[in-house]
């Protein structure tokens, strides 16, 4: 079978989006740290929900790490699959962390659209990996 350049790209891809949620996750749990009440503050179910985003959020990276580079390795399709569908909740995370870290230090308005353009980049990844999965061992 000869070899292309979805799997290399798919996983260069899926290596970004991976380093991205885990900074916009750090952002995301720094605002919370400064300007959100404590779990054990306010007992609410709202307030251990949004002190666990950026946790989930963090295991979503380090998928996403790991799926590229079993794409990059063209091993284990499985894994390089489950990474590009764990790129999908990047532009929340990407709008709740930079984008807030951004507008509540910065004063720029607009990380949103952004965000928002991100939602493609998880349907990429998946189109390139389904169609280079006979490339994989």
């Amino acid at each position: 079978m000869n070899k292309t350049w979805k799997p290399i790209t798919a996983g260069i891809l899926e290596i970004l989006a991976g380093f991205v949620m885990l900074v916009s996750a750090l952002c995301f749990f720094a605002l919370l740290y400064w300007e959100a009440p404590r779990p054990w503050q306010d007992l609410s179910l709202l307030s251990w929900i949004w002190w666990l985003a950026p946790f989930v959020a963090g295991l979503f990276g380090i998928v996403s790490l790991v799926g590229g580079v079993y794409a990059l390795k063209r091993r284990r399709w499985g894994l390089a699959f489950a990474g590009a569908i764990a790129t999908f909740p990047l532009f929340v995370v990407v709008g709740l962390g930079v984008g807030r870290f951004v507008e509540y230090y910065g004063g720029i308005t607009g990380g949103w659209p952004l965000a928002v353009c991100l939602l493609l980049l998880p349907i990429a990844l998946i189109v390139l990996l389904r169609l280079s999965k006979r490339e994989f061992t």
